[in-house]
């Protein structure tokens, strides 16, 4: 089979109905539930024919025809990740059934396996090679480079050139090369082919929706969906197209149909509530989904969605729980982790979220949601390089794809690539030169580079393809605008706009524009009035109207004007807003609180109010806890707006969470860094966690800037002592003490001081000082970083390196050098399995680190994983430069010595040496423990004993050692601890195996014996004595048929002597019973 995780999802599906396999066969009551089932699936009555299905299983065992026909419910229902598994294990059983092989490929090209689905569809055509829809399936399937030339081939060679489904496949393949007339002909082919074949009309409604004539796509789509049966994802895909165009009523109403037609269709169902969700009815979503959940309670779509509307909702800890639940039921499922990351996002977990799209990008690099969301964050978080490579696969993959494009661009920016970034917009143009939106955005980024007048002619284009879209005269007019070409762009604004639509608000805002630039500030203020009559929810006209107050000194008219606009309707939220921003102008915070409480209260959801109301309750009314539940929520709304990170950040900051402050203040500063505010928001984020560096880059930033902002002594302040040293007014004075009260010490200057008293050799001042930088930032990295350091080498206190570098573990659990740090420190504690659990993790990531996988093989040595210690020591010893290399060379001679019948064959000197150097070395112990026991039981128990002193759950010396004392009874209850203990870290050891069963014989543990045997007989067949002791077991346990079995079986094996005898004796009594 080529799916494990498919597989074990089958067990699990089988598991959770409670069916099994092992009673007798039951053929007659069997039969009655086929035809049961028969007789309802051919009724279109699922749920009846599931169940009946399902006791078939129940009743006989596996069966091919009812696995198939559970496969194929949950395919017609929609309910993909379900029928995957049954499809999986149907194919296994009769490879022969093609249709079922057909639903397999489709729906693993659905959840996310295309490497998967083509190796079906290519199975399918050497079965079937003139199988239409398995060479379709095979181009939809093929990704790579590689995959698109073999398709090309497979197309060459099929030989029904006349058939639609030939043509559909060459459409799609010239589709992902990007030529989109060829695929437009060859679409046009599968048409006429077969005039009534949905895919092929399909086809035709995606190239007119590339070549922007919406009219001919939906044509297209609503013919395709006309032909297609009632529960086919095309029909789905004609209402989000619906939706998607602004047809969303329309769309409900056809997908509220569709649910009438179909009640268990589930994608109708999920499609709907996906609709509500983005109109933000949650409540009727979550009845949506009930509908589904109440057929299948576990249906992982349906689920997701629940989760998404409890977001809406603000049940933020609810659906992050379900998430995690269903994650960890479909724990290879792309879909499911991007969900989690977007509510872990939603609640700020930015690093967690991260990890989780990095593991979906990696599974299913052409998932462009997840590879989009994760490139936004890295290149919000300054990480831009970190996005290019992922972003590149995508749009060569997926070429029509223009948000890829237009992230790949701005993460090209982001490094400096501008010449990259326009050439992105070029290609896209050349691949479609109907589309606005790469001319306009083309326009922009020549603008930035002042290439003015080819930025010019981008954006003339874009205007001339959509001839209503105020986007690229307002570009044009602001390039007037530093031109001060007045005239010419108010003549613009005219000729563009306003001949064509006088009551065009965005015009009269551009007017308005116009105006203020000149500074006619009166006539500037009619026609931003204009502009908000026309458009009461035109946000930007507001904000331009209150700095156009600002500048003319009109606040106290412009809170008047916007009081009479908001008593005349008391609805208009922009009035509102722009009264809120002009009282906080006017230092009247209490009613700009008021005004900005009147725009929640109508849209809740308002991102930039919430973010005004946040910043008011942070410095004005002292009250952190409402400040950061009102910008919490506008970064759950707007998580890309800069001015809401930063606020976030800021109140982050004044409640001392430094770190967490840094990781969005950093965002914020990437993307707005002409605002000296958000630099020294920054700058001082970066100092509290210690990142100096990135501090003074920030802090320079903000002082050297023109504009004047709250803390810039500050600012200058801390730059001083960046750069010289010079303690800041809060700093420590000789005694410990800070000079200020009411802020936190200095940790900079603390860190200094460390820094001073180590090079001095005096660390236990150092450690000191440190600790003093704590009480500044309790989750000071690199002061905890250098605790655990001091501690673990010159203090050699293991207690409290482990207390730091748990610390430090908790604040950033994904970094591999803190990870690395703590499995040390809990190594040196005694803490053997949790530095093994911690190292493992830290040598994944860190690989070719010589001291990370030295301690990591200690680590797993200390608690019996000898395979994995030795090697990870033989990768050590590769690097010779390393200090570790020449003891890894030493570990690994000594472990292969233990191990070798050979003996010590020169290690015994080697061993010798490394006691000398270190009495408990327990390679060495463990080969001179094994070299004597046959001579010298007594003196080899002592030196396992010693090595148990030393790593206490070290499953090979707890295995020798039980061997020793299993033949002592007085020793046996000490043997049979020591054995059990082994057993949990080498449970498949066959020589452990045999010291357990004649200790738990001697016990008369039978079960142990029979549960002990039968396990490792499972391995590999098991010997005459051991299959002695498993048939007296069982013959105590009363199981009479298997111990004669087993006791013939042992005889058969040659067993001899006493234990020969028993056992004829106890088969003369079994037969006699």
């Amino acid at each position: 089979m080529r799916s494990s995780t498919l597989q074990i999802l089958f067990v699990a599906a089988i598991v959770g109905t409670g069916i099994s396999f092992s009673g007798c066969s039951k053929a007659a009551k069997a039969s009655r539930y086929t035809q049961r089932a028969d007789s309802y699936f051919d009724s279109g009555d699922f749920q009846k024919a599931k169940i009946e299905y399902m006791n078939v299983l129940r009743t006989s065992g596996p069966s091919a025809k009812a696995i198939a026909r559970l496969g194929e419910i949950w395919y017609e229902q929609g309910a993909l990740l379900e029928a995957a598994p049954f499809l999986v294990r149907a194919r296994e059983l009769d490879g022969d059934n093609l249709a079922n092989v057909l639903r397999l490929a489709r729906t693993l090209t659905a959840v996310g396996q295309p490497s998967e689905a083509r190796k079906e569809a290519a199975a399918l055509l050497q079965q079937s090679p003139d199988n239409g829809e398995a060479l379709l399936l095979l181009t939809e399937a093929s990704v790579s480079d590689d995959d698109i030339t073999n398709a090309q081939q497979v197309i060459n060679d099929f030989p029904q050139k006349g058939s639609a489904y030939y043509h559909l496949a060459l459409a799609h393949l010239a589709l992902r090369r990007g030529d989109i007339a060829q695929a437009e002909e060859a679409a046009n082919d599968a048409v006429a082919a077969d005039p009534k074949l949905p895919p092929a009309h399909m086809a035709l409604g995606v190239l007119w929706s590339l070549k922007k004539d919406g009219e001919h796509a939906r044509q297209e789509f609503s013919t395709a969906a006309d032909l297609a049966p009632v529960r086919s994802a095309i029909r789905i895909t004609y209402a989000e197209f619906l939706a998607q165009n602004g047809g969303t009523e329309e769309a409900s109403k056809y997908l509220s149909e569709l649910t009438k037609q179909a009640k268990d269709y589930f994608p109708a169902w999920t499609s709907l509530a996906r609709l509500r969700i983005g109109a933000k009815q949650y409540d009727e979503a979550l009845a949506d989904v009930q509908h589904v959940l109440r057929e299948d309670s576990n249906n992982a779509e349906a689920l997701m969605l629940q989760a998404q509307a409890w977001l809406g909702k603000g049940q933020s800890n609810e659906a992050i729980a379900q998430l995690e639940r269903l994650d960890q039921a479909h724990p290879n499922t792309p879909a499911v982790k991007y969900q989690l990351a977007q509510a872990l996002l939603r609640s700020n977990n930015v690093p967690r979220a991260t990890t989780l799209l990095e593991q979906t990008v990696a599974a299913a690099p052409n998932r462009a949601d997840a590879v989009l969301l994760l490139a936004e964050i890295n290149i919000r978080s300054g990480k831009a390089q970190a996005a290019i490579q992922p972003l590149e696969n995508l749009v060569k993959t997926q070429p029509t794809l223009l948000q890829a494009s237009r992230i790949l661009a701005q993460a090209y920016r982001g490094v400096g690539r501008l010449d990259d970034a326009a050439a992105i917009f070029r290609q896209q143009i050349a691949f479609n030169g109907n589309w606005a939106e790469p001319y306009y955005l083309l326009g922009v980024l020549l603008r930035d580079q002042k290439k003015n007048a080819e930025a010019r002619d981008a954006f003339s284009k874009a205007l001339q393809i959509e001839p209503q879209n105020p986007g690229p005269v307002q570009q044009l007019v602001d390039m007037d605008i530093a031109d001060k070409q007045f005239a010419l762009a108010t003549e613009r604004v005219q000729k563009a706009l306003l001949a064509k639509d006088p009551n065009s608000a965005p015009a009269h805002f551009i007017l308005g524009k116009i105006l203020v630039a000149q500074q006619q500030w009166d006539a500037a203020e009619a026609e931003l009035n204009r502009a908000i009559e026309l458009d009461a929810n035109l946000e930007v006209a507001y904000r331009l109207l209150v700095a156009t107050y600002i500048s003319s000194g009109k606040l106290q008219d412009a809170a008047s004007r916007l009081e009479q606009l908001a008593a005349k309707n008391p609805k208009n939220t922009g009035a509102l807003f722009a009264l809120g921003m002009v009282y906080s102008s006017l230092k009247d915070y209490s009613k700009a609180r008021d005004a900005y409480e009147k725009v929640l209260a109508l849209q809740p959801d308002a991102a930039p109010t919430l973010n005004n109301l946040a910043f008011l309750y942070a410095e004005q009314f002292n009250d952190l806890n409402k400040a950061q539940e009102f910008a919490s929520k506008a970064r759950s709304i707007a998580p890309n707006d800069p001015h809401i990170a930063d606020t976030l950040g800021w109140i982050l900051y004044k409640r001392g969470d430094y770190q967490q402050a840094s990781t969005l203040l950093h965002e914020a500063a990437t993307n707005l860094a002409d605002s000296a505010d958000v630099q020294f928001h920054d700058g001082m984020a970066s100092y509290m966690i210690g990142n100096t560096q990135a501090a003074r880059v920030a802090l320079e930033k903000a002082v050297n800037s023109a504009s004047d902002f709250n803390g810039k002594d500050e600012a200058r302040q801390r730059l001083a002592v960046l750069s010289s040293g010079v303690p800041a007014p809060d700093a420590p004075s000789e005694d410990g003490q800070g000079a200020g009260t009411q802020k936190p010490a200095d940790p900079v200057v603390w860190m200094q001081q460390a820094a001073q008293f180590e090079k001095q050799a005096a660390f236990d001042k150092a450690a000191d000082a440190y600790s003093h930088a704590l009480e500044s930032n309790p989750r000071l990295l690199p002061a905890l970083r250098r605790l655990t350091e001091l501690n673990l080498g010159p203090l050699q206190n293991s207690a409290k390196a482990l207390e730091f570098g748990k610390r430090a573990r908790q604040i950033d659990s994904n970094d591999p050098d803190i990870a690395a740090l703590f499995g040390k420190a809990s190594y040196a504690a005694g803490n053997f399995q949790q530095a093994y659990d911690v190292l493992q993790s830290a040598a994944r990531d860190k690989r070719d680190d010589p001291d990370v996988l030295y301690a990591f093989a200690w680590a797993a040595y200390s608690v019996g994983r000898e395979a994995e210690a030795k090697d990870a020591m033989k990768r050590v010893a590769t690097f010779r430069n390393s200090t570790a290399s020449a003891d890894a060379q030493r570990f690994v001679s000594l472990v292969e010595a233990a191990s070798s019948d050979k003996g010590t064959q020169g290690a015994g000197g080697i061993a010798t040496e490394a006691l000398a150097a270190d009495p408990n070395y327990v390679p060495a112990l463990m080969l001179q423990a094994w070299s004597t026991q046959q001579s010298d039981k007594q003196a080899a128990a002592k030196l396992y004993s010693q090595v148990l002193s030393r790593f206490p759950d070290f499953g090979p010396a707890q295995k020798q050692l039980a061997a020793l004392l299993a033949d002592d009874p007085a020793q046996q209850a000490k043997a049979f601890e020591l054995a059990m203990a082994a057993r949990r870290t080498m449970p498949n050891d066959v020589e452990l195996a045999e010291t357990l069963v004649r200790l738990s014989y001697g016990r008369k543990d039978y079960r142990r014996v029979v549960q002990v045997l039968e396990q490792s007989q499972r391995q590999k067949p098991l010997e005459a004595s051991s299959l002695f002791y498993l048939g007296m077991a069982q013959s105590q346990l009363n199981q009479r048929p298997a111990a004669r079995d087993t006791l013939a079986k042992a005889l058969a094996a040659g067993l001899t002597g006493p234990e020969a005898d028993e056992a004829n004796r106890v088969l003369v009594e079994i037969s006699r019973q």
